[in-house]
């Protein structure tokens, strides 16, 4: 203080700023120079911009927040920011904001306690010091009333003279009030005046204090609106008579936190932010810790193939923790998974071979049979010239058809195993699926219509291939509609967004539902002849050009089936060409 001093003239306030001790100082200074007073408080330090900071990025926290949670709803920010809040499709994300929330509402309830712990232990301690003065005041008037040489009259005179001393000495109000419950005195002698305090103390208090004998009374009193306590004490002398009730007001409801306590719950709050912060970071850096070995599960599991080797994780971590026994799980199901393999492979080239044996025989064995019929009647007519001459020729011609019935087998079987659809050509679709249609124009009993589209589709593929895959499709059409039925046979080209489409559309009686699933399987037919490849070698020839081939049917009215392939564009056909050339 003393080196404000100089800085100052008798008769002079000014405010003074001393950057080396961080302090703002008013001081003032009598006229004569022998009186100096400073008021200051301290300025600057690490506290003030530490609690700034943590007020505005608490603030602009939560405004994000709100924007975050307003935009999940009404998606009032473009798509491309992806500004908003939720955890969906992420376990990071929710364990990360599990944590962080459980932490938040932590540091929330125990800020809230604190700050009514610090409040409540205010008010007692304010409570406590109002009570204090209140018995000094009461005491201080006490000591009066035991003076020998005061007069039966001295309420009137002597006591409130007393009481105002008091009360200025403990800076407090205080209310005088005879033993009939009239104010004699009151410290608010202007409220007095203008009759703003009442005349006469509260009934209740009155009541209890001289009829109760109670050591107090505190009641809840208004004027003007509002509203405050007021605590009554009796007033007895040495002989224990009543000589009066003193009143002192007060009001819990206007009190606050102290500076100290506000600066306490300030830097607090900073701490929390600063531990929120430090949370924020930890809790990241655990729950990807947590989720990154989940992930690396799941992209080796998308990773997993059939035809590979599966390569093995290998876990860094704790080896007696919940992670390292998944991925121990893991390791042990590709073990098992390359087992499997083996197995399966082995299991599925026998049953290959397997089916493939039963229906080759299965083929060859009726056409086998008529031979050997056919043999055995040529050899019980060997003895007669005569027979055995005309039934040769009958003989030689069942055995060449069954001969050529052996041969288109193999072909069917040759062909399904080697088909590969190596060799491709740009093909103008309209005119292939219409010289198809021509082929079957002069078909009796059956009406057939073609509807082809104005604009021509090229693809690239294998004509030839194709064009069997058509005539399979018409002739199953044609051969689908029952003896008592005229036939209606419909072929249409038309465009399905990048795919050319061939509907073949028949009014036979449908697909039963119970070989619906199995139409096309290898080796399946609903025919009495033929190896059942047709329909499996048309799909594998659509594969082939990187098509599909469908069905929709319906009981008794017919079936339609759907040839799907992809329309070339003119830079594929341009490129195919130069190749060819070159």
């Amino acid at each position: 203080m003393l080196q404000l001093a100089p800085q100052v003239q008798p008769g002079e306030t000014r405010e003074i700023d001393n950057d080396g001790q961080n302090r703002l100082d008013a001081v003032s200074k009598s006229a004569d120079g022998r009186t100096l007073t400073v008021v200051g408080h301290r300025t600057g330090g690490w506290f003030k911009p530490v609690y700034l900071f943590s007020l505005w990025f608490t603030a602009a926290s939560l405004l994000l927040a709100l924007l975050a949670f307003a935009n999940n709803y009404c998606h009032f920010l473009p798509a491309e920011y992806r500004f908003s809040f939720t955890t969906k499709g992420s376990l990071a994300k929710r364990i990360h904001y599990s944590n962080l929330s459980l932490i938040g509402l932590a540091f929330l309830v125990i800020g809230f306690i604190t700050y009514r712990h610090f409040s409540r232990t205010a008010a007692e301690v304010e409570q406590n010091y109002t009570d204090y003065r209140t018995t000094a005041a009461l005491t201080g008037l006490k000591t009066r009333l035991v003076d020998a040489s005061l007069a039966a009259d001295s309420l009137q005179t002597a006591l409130p003279a007393t009481l105002a001393t008091l009360a200025g000495s403990l800076t407090m109000d205080a209310n005088l009030y005879a033993p009939n419950g009239n104010l004699v005195y009151t410290t608010q002698e202007d409220l007095g005046r203008i009759g703003v305090i009442p005349s006469k103390m509260n009934p209740a208090a009155l009541f209890a204090l001289r009829h109760t004998r109670q050591p107090d009374a505190v009641e809840t009193e208004q004027i003007g609106g509002l509203s405050f306590f007021t605590k009554y004490l009796p007033l007895r002398d040495g002989q224990n008579q009543l000589r009066g009730f003193l009143g002192v007001p007060y009001n819990l409801a206007q009190r606050t936190v102290g500076v100290e306590v506000s600066d306490f719950i300030g830097l607090l709050a900073s701490v929390y932010v600063f531990l929120l912060l430090m949370a924020f970071g930890i809790t990241f850096l655990l729950a990807r810790s947590i989720t990154r070995p989940v992930t690396m599960i799941a992209e080796k599991i998308r990773e997993l193939q059939l035809q590979d080797k599966n390569a093995k994780l290998e876990y860094k971590g704790d080896a007696q923790d919940e992670v390292s026994d998944l991925i121990g799980e893991y390791n042990r199901m590709v073990d098992k998974l390359e087992a499997s393999k083996v197995q399966m492979v082995r299991l599925e080239r026998e049953g290959a071979w397997r089916e493939m044996a039963r229906q080759v025989a299965h083929d060859i064995k009726n056409p086998l049979t008529t031979m050997k019929l056919s043999m055995q009647q040529l050899e019980r007519v060997s003895n007669n010239p005569e027979q055995a001459a005309a039934y040769l020729r009958k003989a030689i011609t069942r055995l060449i058809e069954q001969i050529d019935s052996l041969a288109q087998i193999a072909s069917e079987f040759s062909m399904f195993a080697n088909i590969d659809i190596k060799q491709k050509d740009a093909v103008r679709l309209n005119e292939m699926v219409e010289n198809v249609f021509d082929l079957f124009s002069e078909q009796r009993n059956v009406d057939l219509k073609l509807m082809l589209p104005t604009e021509h589709f090229t693809i690239l593929g294998d004509k030839n291939h194709l064009i069997r895959v058509f005539n399979n499709l018409i002739i199953n059409a044609i051969q689908a509609i029952p003896s008592d039925r005229e036939g209606k046979i419909r072929v249409t080209l038309f465009q399905q967004d990048k795919m050319a489409v061939v509907k073949i559309s028949d009014n036979g009686g449908g697909i039963p539902p119970e070989i619906r699933q199995r139409v096309f399987e290898p080796n399946f037919t609903t025919k009495t002849s033929g190896s059942g490849l047709g329909l499996a070698i048309c799909r594998k020839i659509i594969e082939g050009h990187d098509g599909n081939i469908r069905f929709e049917t319906r009981d008794n009215e017919g079936t339609d089936f759907f040839v799907e392939l992809p329309i070339a564009s003119l830079e594929a056909v341009n490129k195919l060409t130069l190749a060819k050339q070159g």
